[in-house]
């Protein structure tokens, strides 16, 4: 199964999602996985990628994402973004929707419409994940969308637990 493929995501993407989040998300997956130097890449090709390891700052994990904006319809400047946030291991837990992630914001993940949302660093509705903020839907927005499936589950849950 690969997570690239949008058919396959159909299955897990259901009828509707958030209005922050953008459906390129759907075509994240499990890139690379190094338990050796716990890095795990979820990405979709050479557009966007999310980078997880271990960050410099004691006890937290360095979460890094890239976006090529590719425009159509005759604009060719194709921006990219790229940015670094740290998260603990129950903030990654809860950013990825497994046992024991901290509960976040309630109100402001409320007003959003989302589960769970801890402010600066990820929203969550479900399977919709955006890192760092919600969104537009739209090209250029400075943030990552990804379709959390159980492949991704099982990847950050080995990530987090590898020796």
């Amino acid at each position: 199964m690969s997570p690239h493929d949008a058919t396959v995501n159909k299955a897990f993407l259901g009828t509707a999602w958030q209005q922050w989040w953008n459906t390129n998300g759907s075509f994240m997956g499990v890139e690379k996985f190094d338990p050796k130097k716990k890095e795990l890449v979820i990405g979709s090709g050479s557009i966007a990628h999310l980078t997880i390891k271990p960050s410099s700052r004691d006890g937290l994990w360095a979460v890094q994402w890239y976006i090529l904006h590719k425009y159509y319809g005759g604009d060719d400047r194709n921006d990219e973004v790229r940015g670094q946030v740290h998260m603990n291991g129950t903030e990654l837990r809860a950013a990825f929707g497994l046992p024991g992630g901290v509960i976040g914001n309630g109100k402001l993940a409320k007003h959003f419409g989302a589960d769970v949302m801890v402010q600066g660093l990820f929203i969550r509705q479900s399977h919709y994940l955006n890192i760092p903020m919600p969104g537009s839907t739209l090209q250029g927005d400075p943030n990552i969308s990804i379709f959390v499936h159980p492949e991704i589950k099982v990847a950050v849950e080995k990530l987090l637990t590898a020796n």
